[in-house]
């Protein structure tokens, strides 16, 4: 008795599955587009801040303790600070959340020039105000903000672009 499987002519097929958009499976496929949509609302949504900067200042403080987180815009840019203090805030009314805004005609610049006020973006390690005691801020201009978050969409672009003219070549 022979123990051999019988010949098989053909090897066994799988099923036929489409391919997958750009060569990916899984979620990976879905990532870059989920990415490139997000950027594009952060972009509009910077657009929407680098404009109304220019002719309203919004801040918006909080105070808690001895601590105190700072975020203003006003100008074309966005100013983030923390501070600490020598006195408690806590036995005062100062606690807790706190927004300010309002038109301006004119803003004194602080901002010295240098080649990164030129690119857009500061970072420093001084308190932001006089009565504090330590602290650090950021400082952004919005065109660098929103010149970020147009990154990944023009690269998507660029991506199809080239595609599509290798496809018509």
């Amino acid at each position: 008795m022979d123990s051999t499987l019988p010949y098989v002519s053909s090897p066994p097929t799988a099923p036929v599955v489409p391919a997958e958009p750009f060569g990916q499976t899984g979620v990976r496929q879905y990532l870059a587009r989920v990415v490139t949509w997000l950027c594009i609302a952060g972009f509009v949504c910077a657009c929407g801040m680098w404009y109304r900067s220019l002719q309203f200042a919004d801040r918006l403080d909080w105070r808690e303790g001895k601590s105190g987180i700072s975020i203003a815009s006003v100008a074309g840019r966005i100013k983030v600070a923390t501070s600490t203090y020598r006195t408690d805030s806590s036995r005062s009314s100062t606690n807790g959340w706190d927004y300010r805004g309002q038109h301006f005609s004119n803003v004194e610049d602080r901002w010295k020039p240098s080649i990164m006020k030129t690119v857009g973006i500061e970072i420093g390690f001084t308190p932001e105000e006089r009565r504090a005691v330590s602290g650090a801020w950021l400082r952004v201009k919005w065109y660098f903000i929103v010149a970020l978050f147009a990154f990944v969409p023009a690269v998507q672009l660029l991506i199809r672009w080239r595609r599509l003219r290798k496809e018509r070549a």
